[in-house]
């Protein structure tokens, strides 16, 4: 975890069917006791604007990235190799550490490297992202049908 975290830990019988998690009409109906292991994180009830980070990664020593925003209009995180990811749920401008600013009209996905910035819309949705780094615009246009939802690279030039 990016930060300090309680993780809940529970070990013993489990009574239950993959029924109650997703209904697809096949498996077994009847419960079933097991012995399980529960790791997880608390949420909590009803929580309003709280927020966590985890990273996966394959450094021993965690360093893998640093968060940089997360919050309910995008998250992001430089990584090691200079690289920054980017979600932005709406539109919104992000600063990073260096004083550079990112820009966008709409929620898509972003992949700032150097010279480059990649570009993509989880929703798949076409069209054009308005995309400006440091006053620079760039319009980004996205595929549809079955290409739809594909990353498109865009050379920055620095």
């Amino acid at each position: 975890f990016v930060e300090k975290t309680p993780l809940v830990i529970k070990t013993g019988p489990v009574v239950g069917n993959w029924r109650h998690v997703s209904d697809t009409g096949s498996g077994q109906k009847q419960d079933v006791t097991r012995a399980t292991l529960v790791l997880g994180i608390d949420h909590g009830k009803e929580v309003r604007g709280g927020a966590y980070a985890y990273q996966v990664t394959s450094d021993k020593n965690g360093a893998g990235a640093k968060v940089l925003r997360n919050d309910g209009q995008a998250q992001a995180a430089r990584f090691g190799s200079g690289s920054t990811g980017i979600v932005f749920w709406s539109p919104g401008t992000l600063t990073l550490p260096d004083g550079a600013t990112i820009e966008v009209n709409r929620a898509c996905v972003l992949l700032v490297k150097p010279g480059e910035v990649v570009v993509a819309d989880p929703y798949q949705k076409a069209g054009v992202v308005k995309l400006t780094l440091t006053g620079r615009p760039f319009a980004v246009t996205l595929p549809g049908g079955q290409m739809a939802g594909s990353p498109v690279a865009v050379k920055t030039g620095s």
